[in-house]
């Protein structure tokens, strides 16, 4: 036999064993992968169902945390919407204007900037047309 084709065949073979070996590697990689997406986690599935149930909640807090005492509503939209992108901006703008409709905060404009504060708690009385 030609030793040029004999090392082809030994070639031929040895990549023959080789994908032998990654098809058996993907295969388990495809069980554990189906494996993973049907052993879900009842407490992380649970915990996912009331994040999205109280996700408007959530995020109205993370404004007013955002707010702190007083903070430019611009500095709040760009923390909030484009470094930790917790929202979209509209849905920025439309949970700022349901918290100041709550009387939770309120708009101050300070020469050409608009200032979000805070409402303080005293302020809030339950005959207050703000605790609604």
């Amino acid at each position: 036999m030609d030793p040029a084709y004999a090392q082809l065949l030994d070639e031929v073979k040895r990549l023959r064993e080789q994908n032998a070996k990654l098809e058996r590697m993907v295969s388990l990689l495809t069980e554990l992968v189906t494996l993973k997406h049907e052993r879900e986690d009842p407490l992380e599935k649970e915990f996912s169902r009331m994040m999205k149930k109280h996700r408007k909640h959530f995020l109205k807090e993370k404004i007013l945390q955002l707010i702190g005492q007083g903070k430019p509503l611009a500095d709040v939209k760009y923390q909030a919407v484009d470094v930790y992108g917790y929202m979209s901006k509209p849905s920025f703008y439309r949970y700022v204007k349901e918290l100041e409709e709550e009387g939770k905060i309120q708009r101050v404009q300070v020469n050409q900037t608009v200032i979000l504060q805070p409402v303080p708690a005293d302020m809030l009385t339950p005959s207050s047309p703000l605790s609604h």
